[in-house]
């Protein structure tokens, strides 16, 4: 299977979103399936973290809109309100299962 640079310029932006184990089990627990990407943000009462929160906060959010900044700042909520909207294409993305290995810094996130 191929993936375009889009799929995986979003694959690599949701790596750095905070998902827990705890998020994918619990609502597999209520629901019994997996949740959808656009489920893990627009439900934040319901998960471990507010997930678009915790990835917005790495971005400044007092930076100029026209510097570098201020666009990755505005890109990154682009692909957040993409997704809660549900007009990306990953926003149905499901997550079985992550898998976080702090001591060598890598994060990987199992879709269908």
């Amino acid at each position: 299977m191929s993936y375009t640079d889009k799929q995986l310029q979003l694959a690599t932006q949701i790596a750095y979103m905070k998902i827990s184990k705890a998020d994918i089990q619990n609502y597999y627990d209520q629901y019994g399936d997996y949740p959808t990407l656009q489920w893990l943000l627009s439900n934040s009462d319901n998960t471990v973290n507010n997930i678009a929160d915790e990835y917005m906060a790495i971005y400044d959010a007092d930076a100029d809109a026209d510097s570098i900044a201020g666009v990755r700042r505005d890109s990154a909520q682009k692909i957040i309100d993409d997704i809660v909207n549900g007009t990306s294409e990953c926003a149905s993305w499901k997550f079985v299962s992550v898998m976080n290995e702090k001591s060598l810094n890598t994060k990987l996130c199992k879709c269908q």
